[in-house]
């Protein structure tokens, strides 16, 4: 199938007409596929400069970087969009009749049972000496009277401030 991103029809075709899924993938497969070229002459363009010099810095995003880390993440770059193209394969090759309850169905999109956190029994504590309750003491009353220290007392506290 050649690509056909550059025959899409503009913003009112797009919302004219209500596309199946078989043409959305159909779009997405020609629009990866043209995505998946520019990084694969990412990388063989980034393999020359390499062979060149390998310590060559050079321009990754907002970074500048040597020649082969740039190479490493575009390579990896390319592998997604041909794992993204390998999706898209999959998808295509699923029967109309199948597709939503394959992919679309709240069954197929529930959260696998190895995802669920399982929760751990609560551990067994006992206490090494026994626990006794504690006896509530009556709060102290305060007296309106003032206390009388005596000149030591006072020192004495001082020092602990």
């Amino acid at each position: 199938m050649d690509n056909l991103v550059e025959v899409l029809p503009n913003i009112n075709g797009m919302t004219g007409k209500v596309y199946t899924k078989r043409e959305w993938l159909t779009f997405y497969k020609n629009a990866w596929t043209r995505n998946a070229m520019a990084r694969a002459i990412d990388v063989l363009t980034d393999r020359t400069l390499k062979a060149e010099n390998p310590d060559q810095i050079v321009e990754s995003g907002d970074d500048f970087v040597p020649v082969k880390v740039r190479l490493e993440t575009r390579k990896i770059n390319l592998q997604d969009a041909l794992n993204i193209l390998g999706g898209i394969e999959t998808l295509l090759a699923i029967k109309d009749s199948e597709f939503d309850t394959q992919i679309l169905s709240k069954e197929a999109l529930a959260v696998d049972e190895d995802m669920i956190p399982k929760e751990a029994p609560a551990p067994e504590v006992t206490p090494e000496t026994p626990v006794e309750p504690q006896k509530e003491e009556a709060p102290a009353e305060e007296s309106s009277q003032p206390v009388e220290t005596t000149k030591e007392e006072e020192i004495s506290n001082e020092a602990k401030v």
